[in-house]
């Protein structure tokens, strides 16, 4: 009996090591565990934190492509009411030309004018080459025969329109 004891006694407390041992090993386990657990949890505040940063950014770069978008179309506004004037300006002063001519009692020229290279070069793009050929206004006098008022006022019209379609 007492072989019995002995050998019952030897197997619990050989139970009780590796309970303990397995014990320690799930508190290791689970120390571990709340360690990775945590490394998470600060990883993923990481991360929102960049998240909300790169959508502020994001926020601002749309305000400033909205804001930009804006002055574009209203320069292009500017742009083609300044076009308008400036034509209706070449119209008038093609029709005094042609009013002065006829004043002065020689009815044998008129002025018209031509725009050349009527594609705007951008203030930033422009270099010397590209300055001498922005916008050119030349007066060519050209022979023409005297007819009477209305078809003065036709040649006009077809002279201003002539300059609308060139210019626009």
């Amino acid at each position: 009996m007492e072989q019995l004891n002995a050998k019952l006694y030897d197997k619990y407390t050989a139970l009780k090591k590796r309970k303990l041992l397995d014990e320690g090993l799930d508190q290791k386990r689970a120390a571990d565990i709340k360690e990775l657990q945590q490394a998470m949890k600060d990883w993923v505040a990481d991360l929102q934190g960049e998240n909300e940063r790169l959508i502020a950014k994001l926020t601002q770069k749309e305000q400033q492509l909205v804001e930009v978008q804006t002055l574009l179309l209203d320069e292009t506004r500017k742009t083609k009411e300044l076009n308008s004037e400036i034509l209706k300006l070449q119209c008038l002063l093609a029709e005094k030309n042609d009013a002065n001519h006829i004043a002065t009692g020689s009815p044998d020229t008129t002025a018209e004018m031509i725009i050349e290279n009527q594609t705007p070069i951008p203030p930033a793009k422009k270099t010397p080459k590209s300055k001498s050929r922005e916008r050119n206004i030349h007066f060519i006098e050209k022979a023409t025969v005297p007819c009477n008022g209305f078809q003065e006022e036709g040649r006009d019209l077809d002279s201003c329109r002539r300059h609308m379609s060139i210019s626009g």
